[in-house]
């Protein structure tokens, strides 16, 4: 339907585009998104986007780290569209310090050691391959 992406992409078109057509209900696990460099989701501009496209008015279920008040584009980005996408799932925003020298490393250690992590984890940052190799030590 070319109407629901003359505004540019929105939950609705999106939802329609991979045919999410009903929200979960019961339990379906977790999903996590993972935030570094010290960037934030702010829960204010949560709710703005929830009331702008007119999603469910759903809060973080958990937070692991320290989440602070400076709102990051990529964190606050992550969390939104996840939950307009995945309505009704459980959410975890995980925090890896901005002081970890190795943070794609210290948070997938912390994944795989967590008996109770969340099915799915989604990243959005990037680094490039050479600085992967430095973080594993090859």
């Amino acid at each position: 339907n070319a109407a629901l992406y003359e505004s540019g992409p929105t939950p609705v078109c999106l939802r329609s585009h991979y045919g999410i057509n009903t929200k979960a209900s019961g339990d379906y696990g977790r999903v996590a998104v993972v935030q570094f460099a010290g960037s934030f989701f702010k829960p204010t501009d949560l709710d703005m986007f929830q009331q702008r496209y007119h999603t469910p008015s759903q809060t973080v279920d958990e937070t692991i780290g320290y989440i602070g008040n400076h709102a990051g584009t990529e964190a606050t980005l992550d969390i939104e569209w996840v939950m307009a996408i995945a309505q009704n799932v459980k959410s975890v925003v995980i925090q890896i310090p901005a002081t970890a020298a190795t943070p794609f490393l210290d948070w997938s250690i912390a994944a795989l050691n967590d008996n109770n992590t969340a099915e799915v984890h989604s990243v959005s940052w990037g680094t490039p391959e050479y600085e992967y190799d430095d973080e594993v030590g090859v």
